[in-house]
């Protein structure tokens, strides 16, 4: 029955896809997230329905939409340099060609679909509406996991599928989604919106903890701190996260409380001394290769090369010349690709974050809505949520990763042209504060919400 629901629907879409180019970035988006194919059981398990999206989408950017591709926002370039010095290490080092030019095609999509972001992006409602999609895609699995853990009492040993199939990715994602569904309770109009938002919020946060992920509760604790500290009542704030915390003590469970009781001491647990024993081998590669890397995809083929010690014995019974990942998305990008990739990379991230900051300080210069500051917060603690998590995973070609630092682009563009326009209306029909944003989905049920004109999109 699912199988045939998303084979149906897909079908339906395609046509749409073609005259209304947002609208397939947003069924390509879902696709992505919910990963609804890893749902069903049958021949629509195995076929590629973003690929039919995508070329769709892009047939009818090119034959309909009058937007551009893409827009300048100032991380773009920090993310094309990237992109290229990625290329660069890919074709320097082809020796698993097959596979290299695979992940290689996989990087240049989300590159791609987060440039396209943000020329299709150029409105609130547009914004609202991907945000929606994003926030609802990921926040079903933290719905589920976390009424799966407080009705079943279960653990999440694995995410959906795809890049989310391992609950320590799955848990990234969480992390990731969770400022997303926070602020989007904060800034809608609707109470019954906001809470479900807020359910939403709260259920992610068990699902969350039911990984049993050492470096999801890390993660989980910076961005709720982050939350805290945006909060307008700080010490309201950090009486109820003092108060949560003595209630997860209290009923935690026994498997969860040892696996976190680690934490105290990581290098005598054996997994977690294996990676720092990965990470010491990754710094040796970048101090032979500092400028391209061993090779992009090529760590645990050069793993035993440049481990320093091939032969001693390590704590968790197995040689320390037994080849590893590196457990860290910055080493495992220095050691694959050089210092210059791994530059690139935390520009794109950090240029993001003085961006929102900017965004921030301008809105409250200019008095511009509430709406501006919350959707920088949100991409801000996101973010966070991400440097955070990255560190004891090999996740810097992570989709949602640049997706979010394009949504972070296309929300400085929006703004800013939303307070110009403002500031170019007489007085007398300036919007006040206190007024309601428009909802995301117009209440007259024949008006289309991924077309901004009434009309179908114009041929070039």
């Amino acid at each position: 029955m699912r199988d045939l629901f998303l084979l149906a629907f897909i079908g339906c879409a395609l046509p749409y896809t073609m005259t209304r180019p947002f609208f397939g970035l947003c069924v390509f988006s879902w696709l992505a997230y919910m990963r609804p194919q890893d749902l069903c059981w049958g021949p629509a398990r195995g076929l590629r329905f973003s690929l039919f999206v995508a070329v769709c989408m892009l047939a009818g950017f090119f034959f309909f939409e009058t937007r551009k591709f893409t827009r300048r926002w100032p991380s773009q370039k920090w993310m094309l340099l990237l992109g290229l010095w990625i290329t660069l290490a890919v074709f320097l080092h082809l020796e698993q060609p097959e596979r290299q030019i695979t992940k290689w095609l996989d990087i240049v999509k989300v590159f791609a679909v987060s440039l396209f972001t943000v020329g299709l992006v150029d409105s609130k409602r547009r914004l609202d509406i991907m945000l929606w999609t994003i926030g609802l895609s990921l926040g079903f699995y933290g719905i589920k996991g976390g009424l799966f853990g407080l009705i079943g009492g279960g653990r999440i040993l694995q995410g959906p599928g795809g890049m989310l199939k391992d609950n320590n990715d799955f848990c990234l994602a969480m992390n990731m989604v969770l400022p997303i569904l926070y602020y989007m309770a904060h800034s809608t109009t609707s109470k019954k919106a906001r809470r479900y938002w807020l359910i939403a919020t709260g259920l992610t946060i068990v699902a969350i903890l039911i990984t049993r992920s050492r470096g999801g509760f890390l993660t989980l604790v910076a961005v709720l701190g982050m939350f805290t500290l945006r909060s307008r009542h700080k010490f309201v704030g950090f009486s109820m996260a003092g108060f949560a915390v003595l209630l997860f003590i209290v009923f935690m469970p026994a498997d969860i409380r040892a696996r976190l009781a680690t934490l105290k001491d990581p290098k005598s647990e054996g997994s977690a001394a294996g990676r720092f024993y990965a990470w010491a081998v990754a710094w040796e590669m970048a101090k032979a290769k500092p400028v391209n890397g061993v090779g992009f995809l090529l760590f645990t083929q050069y793993f035993r090369r440049y481990d320093p010690h091939p032969q001693s014995q390590h704590q968790d019974g197995k040689k320390e010349g037994s080849v590893r990942v590196a457990h860290n998305s910055y080493l495992q990008l220095l050691a694959e690709t050089g210092f210059p990739a791994l530059f690139f990379f935390l520009m794109m991230i950090f240029s993001t974050l003085l961006l929102m900051l900017k965004l921030k300080k301008t809105a409250r210069t200019r008095d511009g809505p509430r709406w501006m500051i919350n959707y920088a917060n949100m991409i801000e603690s996101s973010l966070l949520g991400f440097l955070v998590g990255a560190t004891f995973l090999n996740r810097s070609h992570f989709d949602l990763l640049y997706h979010l630092v394009a949504m972070g682009g296309a929300l400085y563009l929006v703004a800013m042209q939303t307070l110009n326009d403002r500031d170019k209306q007489p007085d007398e029909e300036e919007e006040t504060p206190n007024q309601a944003e428009e909802p995301v989905f117009p209440k007259d049920p024949y008006k289309d919400p991924f077309q901004d004109d009434p009309y179908l999109v114009t041929p070039r």
